[in-house]
């Protein structure tokens, strides 16, 4: 038997890329030179619905993907919202919710909804950038009345399984206030026939196998919004209920010795957040954003796994919960800089117990039962300044300290981390519809919480060992990006990448 062990291998690592993209024009069916009309700041686009007209959109999100140009970003799940957002606004702000991704936050929106969509670069409106080169606002119509929409779909597949789905929605805007409440669910199931062939690193054949699987799903979620007049300023709240239930079956033929492996996994899992956006204007023009956050995730998951030489039996439970708070600050004017402070604070815990049974007998493994907790704490200033001739100059500076403990039956550690995280920026727009953006900045990657828990793969023979002493991998990133916009659809944006990494987090086998 091999064991495997995460830990913080060398550093050096560097990763350079070029990435192009040209997208063709196409000829306009309808708009008018109103459609796409430049901002008094060079480095904002406004496109207005009769920009979108001939593509016929339903929702927001179909408006975006025909923005020229423009890199639908849905932003990343790490712990915290510092860092994770996407490049997609909604009337200015970000929505506080983590598992109601911004994609689906834009499908609720009806096409018929949206005012204008403002294509922002580095440096313009005074908008957050949180390091995106481009960012897209959509402007709502602030009185767009009772709108809704019911879809359904059913897929056979070719094992004649059949995967329904449904989906309601549901929005009321008006005087000043809104509601939007969505239900999905799904199900189904998918047979499959593959062949399976282990081999060991000179090549000799270890197992093969014919594989015939059955995988069964069943979820379900519902959501809820409330925006509206708060206090002397404006509140969002958000609440979210999910549930998924998976089951995978398979029978494996051996070829080579005879006889069948069987195993059985089934995954079930519930997910209920709460989230609350406040912002409120301040004397002299200053903004001040509150949010809180919280939510907890229960995970049930159990298999078997059973060969002609042995049996084997695994079933855990996970708790998981996390509590965020940040306030931020906005500054219209400090001279010749705008500035933006701000401050949040996050709460991580999760609870791992899992149990292993080989041949009656139990099985214990180092970091089987484990508690991990994580505080930590991220504060940021971010300054723009106009430099003339077309530049923008945006500066900022994030600190984030971190203290992450883990207890269990693999040992107790406890790891203090601090990381300064620099960002500098700049955009040049030297005519409209032509920009450059340099950037500089360095990003610490987030530990993963089951590089503390124990693993076992009985199938393969391989099983983890808790690590509780980790580092996180950091990264220097430098990219410039050339955007060129031309006719209505046309576009030319060309990004050179390069990253050096350090610290970067692998595995290491232990035979």
């Amino acid at each position: 038997m091999s064991g495997i062990i995460g830990r913080t291998l060398g550093s050096g690592a560097s990763v350079m890329a070029l990435l192009f993209c040209a997208v063709a024009p196409t000829v306009a069916q309808a708009g008018s030179t109103d459609s796409v009309a430049a901002a008094a700041d060079l480095n904002t686009t406004a496109y207005a619905p009769a920009f979108f007209a001939e593509f016929r959109p339903v929702t927001a999100l179909d408006m975006i993907s025909r923005i020229p140009g423009f890199q639908f970003d849905g932003g990343s799940s790490a712990r915290g919202f510092a860092g994770t957002a996407g490049n997609v606004l909604i009337d200015g702000e970000r929505p506080p919710t983590r598992s109601d991704s911004l994609s689906n936050v834009l499908s609720r929106i009806p096409a018929t909804r949206v005012l204008r969509i403002d294509i922002v670069r580095a440096g313009a409106g005074g908008i957050d950038m949180q390091g995106k080169s481009v960012v897209a606002n959509v402007i709502r119509r602030p009185d767009a009345g009772l709108t809704g929409s019911m879809s359904s779909s059913l897929t056979v597949t070719d094992t004649l399984r059949l995967q329904p789905s449904v989906s309601v929605q549901v929005q009321r805007q008006a005087g000043g206030r809104a509601l939007d409440g969505a239900l999905r669910l799904s199900g189904g199931g998918q047979d499959g026939r593959t062949v399976r062939d282990r081999r060991s690193p000179a090549g000799v054949a270890l197992l093969q196998a014919q594989s015939d699987s059955r995988f069964d799903y069943t979820s379900g979620e519902t959501t809820g919004v409330y925006e509206g007049p708060l206090g002397g300023g404006r509140v969002r709240g958000n609440v979210l209920l999910n549930y998924s239930d998976n089951l995978h079956e398979s029978v494996d033929s051996l070829l080579m010795t005879g006889g069948a492996e069987r195993s059985a996994d089934e995954t079930t899992r519930w997910r209920g957040e709460a989230g609350l956006r406040w912002t409120r204007g301040l004397p002299r023009g200053v903004n001040l954003e509150l949010v809180g956050f919280q939510s907890a995730t229960d995970t049930d998951s159990g298999g078997r796994y059973q060969t002609p030489n042995y049996a084997a039996d695994t079933l855990t439970h996970q708790m998981a919960r996390e509590s965020i708070v940040s306030a931020a600050l906005k500054f219209p004017a400090l001279g010749d800089w705008s500035v933006e402070t701000g401050s949040e604070l996050a709460l991580n815990r999760i609870e791992t117990g899992t149990g292993y049974i080989l041949n009656g007998q139990s099985l214990r493994l180092a970091g089987d039962d484990t508690r991990v907790e994580e505080l930590r704490n991220e504060s940021f200033v971010t300054g723009t300044r106009p430099l003339g001739s077309g530049l923008n100059l945006t500066a900022g500076l994030r600190y984030e300290i971190s203290r992450i403990t883990a207890d269990g039956n693999a040992g107790g550690a406890r790891t203090n981390l601090a990381y300064l995280k620099p960002r500098l920026g700049l955009t040049w727009t030297p005519r409209p519809r032509e920009t450059v953006n340099l950037k500089l900045e360095q990003n610490v990657d987030q530990l993963s919480f089951n590089a503390f828990t124990a693993s076992a793969a009985f199938e393969t023979g391989i099983f983890g060992r808790g690590n509780p002493d980790i580092r996180p991998a950091r990264t220097w990133l430098a990219s410039a990006r050339y955007e060129r916009l031309f006719d209505r659809q046309g576009s030319i944006v060309a990004e050179l990448l390069h990253e050096r990494q350090e610290d970067v987090l692998g595995t290491v086998v232990i035979h």
